[in-house]
């Protein structure tokens, strides 16, 4: 019975492999400080062609983007993840027809599993109010998105 059981699964892995959508395979890249690069001046090239970076990437098949949001990166040196910024980059990489991931950081600056720093207004938050300014800014940031 166990043997038959991984049987299924591994023909059930191969059938999804081998009758999967070329749209359903995500192809993504971060393009976070594809905002701050052409802001100081970087330019994108095809075959010696000046193009759009999404347009390049989406030519290639690239077909998600990923975007983080930090809280307030203004006096870190990262002030280009900022809500306003991200959702010029998601409209923008919408009309190329690109999915896109919104990555929430909830912190002024890198976090990832063994670095977690609370934004600097949420520094004395602390259990409810600490959910409470979680929930309040994600809501404000995909309101602010929708609009």
């Amino acid at each position: 019975m166990k043997n038959l059981w991984k049987m299924g699964v591994i023909i059930l892995m191969l059938s999804t492999l081998l009758f999967a959508s070329e749209k359903s395979f995500i192809l993504g890249v971060d393009v976070s400080m594809l905002y701050e690069i052409e802001r100081l001046g970087g330019r994108f090239y095809d075959a010696g062609v000046e193009k759009d970076c999404l347009e390049i990437l989406k030519h290639y098949g690239v077909n998600w983007v990923r975007l983080r949001i930090w809280n307030d990166p203004t006096n870190l040196g990262g002030g280009s993840c900022n809500h306003e910024n991200m959702t010029e980059l998601a409209a923008k990489a919408k009309k190329y027809g690109l999915k896109v991931l919104i990555d929430f950081h909830y912190s002024d600056w890198w976090a990832d599993p063994g670095k977690q720093n609370k934004p600097k207004a949420w520094r004395d938050l602390h259990g409810e109010d600490l959910q409470r300014a979680l929930y309040d800014y994600t809501k404000f940031v995909l309101e602010y998105m929708k609009e």
